[in-house]
Parts: C-alpha cells; sequence; structure tokens
C-alpha cells in the first residue's frame, strides 16, 4: 500500500517543479511571473504572422494555406486552453482545500497531459510554417517573435 503521506508531498513536488519552470521560463524571457501562470506557450508564432502579414509579403496560396490552418487548429487550440485553464483552477481548490492526494495527483496528471498536448500544438504550428513561408519569411517572424513579446501581454 502506497504511503498517503508520501504520495501527498510527491504530488506537491510534481506541482512545485512544473511552476518553477514554467516561472523560470517566463523570467528567463523577462515576462511577469502571472504570464507563466497563464500557460505561457512554448511558441506562439501565428499571431507574429498575422500582426506582420502586409510585411510578410504572402503570396495568395500561402495567405489560404495560413487561412486553411487557423480554420482547422484554432478550435481545437481554444478548447484545449480552455481545459487547462479549468484543470489549473479545479486543482488550484483542490490543493487550497486540502484534497486527498490521490485527487491533486489525477488532476495534475491531466493538467500535464493538457500542457503536453497544447505545447505539441505549438510545435507542429511552427513546423507548418517553417514549411509554408520562405526562409526569409520565417527569419521574420522568428526576429518578430523575439524583439516583441509584448504581443501576448494584452491578451
Amino acid at each position: 500500500m502506497v504511503n498517503k503521506e508520501w504520495l501527498f508531498w510527491r504530488t506537491r513536488a510534481c506541482a512545485l517543479l512544473v511552476a518553477s519552470a514554467l516561472v523560470s521560463g517566463a523570467q528567463a524571457s523577462g515576462l511577469p511571473s502571472a504570464v507563466a501562470d497563464e500557460s505561457y506557450p512554448i511558441v506562439e508564432l501565428m499571431p507574429i504572422v498575422m500582426k506582420h502579414e502586409a510585411e510578410l509579403a504572402l503570396s495568395p496560396e500561402q495567405s489560404a494555406a495560413l487561412v486553411e490552418f487557423r480554420r482547422a487548429a484554432m478550435p481545437k487550440r481554444l478548447a484545449l486552453q480552455s481545459e487547462i485553464k479549468q484543470i489549473r483552477a479545479e486543482l488550484r481548490q483542490r490543493i487550497l482545500d486540502g484534497a486527498a492526494p490521490a485527487q491533486q495527483q489525477a488532476l495534475l496528471e491531466r493538467w500535464l497531459r493538457a500542457e503536453r498536448e497544447h505545447a505539441e500544438m505549438r510545435a507542429r504550428c511552427a513546423e507548418f510554417l517553417r514549411t509554408t513561408l520562405t526562409p526569409q519569411q520565417m527569419a521574420l517572424v522568428q526576429q518578430r517573435y523575439v524583439v516583441a513579446p509584448e504581443i501576448f501581454l494584452t491578451r
């Protein structure tokens, strides 16, 4: 039988490690920790592409491909982000209420799976952009992403 106290502290340690990683990532990028607390994505390039479409001088084919990608991906991404926020809120409340470690662990595992899926979605988007944009366009997107993280603070 698993020691309940050990499971309780293991759950807390896992949550702390994940939270620390998110906060450290935000601090390293110069972003406030509150942004990391709201699941700041690993990479989010599509808003940069949309904001700089004219400067990128997209071809009609590229524009059509971007529209189709957003049409297919956006509803899934928004639903997943909503799910992540809901899981985090529930986990936060369970921790505050002193819920059983097994309940906390189950929520923590759901949250981690959802965060992984979110990161994988972001990686697929970046790969899509790499195969759709020219190398020069992609370099511009990456440059704008690095120098303009404030786009994510206005949500």
